[in-house]
């Protein structure tokens, strides 16, 4: 899956800005499940991203190792 970097950025920088929003929503209006709920998606993003670098960088190793 080749995507081009200025649209991956974009839309790496449109989710944390939604979850951002979402932690500060639930910091305003007080709500600890709010703040729980945005901080494990925040958390849960940074994982998603650190799996998808790792299955590129072995998707890439396979590739040199076949050639």
């Amino acid at each position: 899956m080749n995507i081009h970097p200025f649209i991956r950025t974009v839309v790496i920088i449109g989710i944390i800005f939604l979850i951002t929003y979402a932690f500060a929503d639930g910091v305003h209006y007080g709500s600890s499940w709010g703040v729980v709920m945005a901080l494990g998606s925040m958390v849960s993003f940074a994982y998603s991203l650190h799996l998808i670098q790792k299955l590129q960088r072995i998707q890439r190793e396979e590739e040199a190792e076949q050639y």
